[in-house]
Order: structure tokens, then sequence, then C-alpha cells
């Protein structure tokens, strides 16, 4: 399997999402401590080139015991045209997506282990119980976690599960992505595997946060004394 973080597009402050910091942590060692976990030992960075700079610099081509690879990017790509982009560097017919600007405090081993243990997906994705889905977005599945609506944001002010950005997927789903971009898996897969009934969601309820929200400057301000993330 392997691990690929979509870490296109910057913060208002033109910081790098990867770069946030929890107590001296960045997101991208939060990140990469979940995959190191699972078992995986390939990690490929998606993000433009200027970017692709910046971020080996600070973390080079290995964290702990697992390899870096950089999938850099000349023009704007979109989630689903980054992976068509880095398709030749991944080795495993499996990937393991994670988006490079939010975090959800659990053991991402056992998402892997569930989406392996099904028979009729394709793709598989994180949900996080939230307690406004308003800028996120609800996702609705059936009693055996088949997805069948992604809500758009803004419909619904209430609590629910919304993604929380991490994704398992065949590696197959590539042939079907479009080589023009940028494309989106969140716009443009994601719907068809719904309609054809082949893709899954598995409800966690660990503190999630997503860097880009209003309220994650509170969350990292707060994070440490209130334990809502675990140690490194």
């Amino acid at each position: 399997m392997t691990a690929v973080i979509l870490a296109g597009g910057n913060l208002h402050n033109s910081e790098l999402p990867l770069f946030t910091e929890f107590s001296g942590e960045t997101l991208f060692d939060y990140l990469a401590v979940q995959i190191i976990k699972t078992g995986v030992r390939e990690i490929v960075i998606c993000a433009s080139d200027a970017d692709v700079e910046v971020i080996s610099q600070r973390f080079g081509d290995k964290y702990r015991d697992a390899d870096i690879i950089y999938s850099r990017e000349y023009e704007p790509c979109g989630t689903g045209g980054a992976l068509v982009c880095a398709q030749r560097l991944f080795s495993n017919d499996e990937l393991l997506v994670l988006n490079g600007d939010a975090y959800i405090a659990c053991d991402i081993s056992r998402f892997v282990e569930w989406f392996h243990g099904l028979s009729e997906a394709d793709a598989g994705i994180l949900l996080a119980n939230v307690d406004n889905t308003e800028n996120l977005g609800r996702v609705l599945f059936y009693d055996d976690n088949q997805i069948y609506k992604f809500e758009e944001k803004n419909k619904y002010s209430g609590p629910g599960l919304v993604s929380a950005g991490i994704y398992m997927l065949n590696k197959t789903l590539l042939k079907r992505m479009p080589e023009t971009i940028p494309y989106s898996l969140e716009t443009g897969l994601f719907p068809e595997l719904v309609r054809e009934r082949k893709m899954y969601g598995l409800p966690t309820i660990g503190t999630f946060v997503d860097v880009k929200s209003p309220n994650a400057e509170w969350f990292i301000r707060n994070h440490h004394q209130k334990r809502l993330l675990p140690r490194l």
C-alpha cells in the first residue's frame, strides 16, 4: 500500500497547511505517524513545484523508517488530477490518500483493515462526527455503510458525519480519471462511485480539525491543554 498526501493549496496567510504546528509538532508529523502505524513505508507528497522545494527542504526524503517521494505539479491539478499526475510513483495497487490540510485523531489502521474486509467497495472514506456540518457538507449512508449521498456545504447546519479527508482507493480507479486537469475526487469520481454503489464510509469519533476552518485557530491554541490530540 502506498500513502499519498495531497498538499496542494495554501492557507489565507500563505502558510503551507502541512507546516501548521500543534505544540511544536507539524500537521505533517501527525499524518506521517498515522501512516507509519498502518505499516506503510512509502509516502508520496503531491504539491506544486514551488511547494515541493519548501516541503522537501524541511522534511527531506525520509521520515522515521518511511521513504518520502515528491510529485511536482506545474499547474493546478485538483485532488483527482494530483493522483493521476503522480501515478507513476505508486508501487502498490492500493492507495491510502490523505488531505494535507486536515487531521483526525484516531487509529487509521482500523480504517484500512475495515476496507480490506469489504467485498463490494472500490473506495472507502473515513468519516468524522462534528457538531456543525454547515461548512463541510454531510455524508449519508445506509446501515451497511454504503454511501448514498454527499450533501453540499451550507445545506444543513446541525451535527452529523463529514469527510475526514482520508480515503482508501484501488489504483485501478485512476484509469477512470481524465488526464485533463484540474480534476476533483469530490465532484468527479466520488459521485460516480456513489451512483454505482461502490463507495463506503466508516464513522469514527476522533477529534477532527480542518486547518482552513474558522475554528482551527482555537483548536491549535487549546488542543494541548484539553488533550484533544495524542502525543507523538
